[in-house]
């Protein structure tokens, strides 16, 4: 990976656009919820085991993000 590509991840985005996709995460985070939720005996325990992993991992992001939108720009 060239330094120019590596660079441009490195910046920092607008407080706006942090706080759009912290939105957009917490949509998802919800419809992930939601079929943890109704997952019931419906879904194999390795796919529920699944789910469950995916919601942790959102749930966390979604902090980082808003977090780091919180921080806005130094």
């Amino acid at each position: 990976m060239g330094g120019g590509q590596l660079g441009h991840h490195l910046v920092v985005q607008p407080r706006g656009e942090l706080q759009t996709l912290g939105a957009s995460l917490e949509e998802l985070l919800g419809r992930v919820t939601a079929l943890v939720e109704q997952s019931g005996g419906e879904t194999s325990r390795d796919d529920e085991l699944e789910l469950v992993a995916i919601e942790r991992g959102l749930a966390s992001t979604l902090r980082r993000v808003r977090r780091l939108a919180a921080r806005g720009p130094d």
